[in-house]
């Protein structure tokens, strides 16, 4: 029932013994003698959960729209402990591409955008303050907090800088060389008027360029190790001279695009180990279940590593539904 979503969970004598469905106009109520497994994803596309959960209340969505957060809604008006873990750190970054007669689409930036050479990340005052080519180690400086001068986020909003000869040789915005790119992506034959398009500061800009350059141009990055580690240089340009990862933004026209952090749910449903949904009050609540995002990853604390979501979708939602067969079966 694809289209039908679900709208409420049904509560008979203190136990969850079913779920309401919506049907175009009308309601259907669905029964479950085992129990009601809740896998409905995370919460990324609802704006609300979002500045209520993530780390960036501006955070962009780089999953499907019906990714809006049911699980948490049905079983928290039961009383359903929601817990966040704010250093999950399932973070990434991208831009939006602007569709005319239509809402802008978020593209999450490749891994070869921002570890091929002739690029660099600045913030707004036009300073590198990570290694671009590594994104689980970059996100982090993301979360840098300025207290005390601007009382933000130091390094946001920031932005991503390639020159002509990244733009020669690889695609961007799933755009190859041999095509132009579109005018949404700003341009300018100097690092100073690029600065002024971004709203980067200048000044700083070139200084930073400069030291990049002398660096870059020996395959070297003594500030953060951009290109040192062999994995990420695995997904740089394999082709290019003394190092995959690095090379000087020297040959005009320069081109831009502001970044935005785009991160995955990091509150869900509190679970015991058998996958029952825990109540406010530290009891399960009988016959629910979770498992996949809507449950809150306990197991592995703060970090993320490829295929983690995967995996424990599967390992607990086999552990919360065997728990359901068993902890119901009627005897023979």
């Amino acid at each position: 029932m694809t289209q039908s979503p679900a709208t409420r969970l049904v509560l008979e004598d203190g136990r969850i013994a079913g779920v309401e469905v919506r049907e175009g106009d009308r309601a259907q109520q669905i029964k479950g003698d085992c129990g009601i497994f809740l896998g409905t994803g995370g919460y990324e596309c609802n704006p609300e959960f979002v500045r209520a959960y993530q780390s960036f209340p501006n955070s962009a969505p780089h999953h499907p729209p019906t990714q809006t957060g049911d699980g948490l809604v049905m079983a928290g008006e039961l009383g359903a402990f929601i817990r966040n873990i704010p250093t999950s750190l399932s973070s990434m970054v991208g831009y939006w591409i602007p569709r005319p007669g239509s809402e802008p689409e978020f593209h999450s930036a490749g891994i070869q955008e921002l570890a091929y050479p002739h690029s660099i990340v600045v913030n707004s005052e036009g300073k590198r303050f990570g290694n671009e080519a590594f994104f689980q180690e970059f996100v982090v400086k993301l979360r840098e907090f300025d207290v005390v001068k601007k009382h933000r986020y130091a390094n946001i909003p920031f932005f991503l800088l390639f020159d002509s000869r990244f733009r020669e040789r690889y695609p961007f915005a799933n755009i190859p060389p041999e095509r132009p790119l579109p005018a949404w992506i700003k341009r300018a034959e100097s690092l100073a008027g690029l600065a002024q398009e971004l709203g980067i500061d200048a000044q700083q800009l070139q200084q930073t360029v400069a030291k990049f350059n002398d660096n870059a141009s020996a395959g070297l990055d003594p500030e953060f190790g951009r290109g040192q580690s062999l994995w990420i240089r695995k997904v740089g340009d394999s082709k290019h001279p003394i190092n995959p990862n690095l090379g000087p933004l020297s040959k005009a026209p320069f081109y831009g695009v502001e970044l935005t952090p785009t991160e995955s749910s990091s509150a869900g449903l509190y679970t015991d180990i058998h996958g029952r949904v825990m109540h406010l009050r530290g009891h399960a609540i009988a016959n629910l279940y979770a498992g996949g995002t809507v449950r809150v990853r306990t197991e592995y604390g703060a970090g993320y590593q490829a295929g983690l979501t995967l995996l424990g979708g599967m390992t607990f939602g086999r552990i919360a539904v065997e728990h359901a067969l068993l902890g119901n079966k009627k005897p023979s």
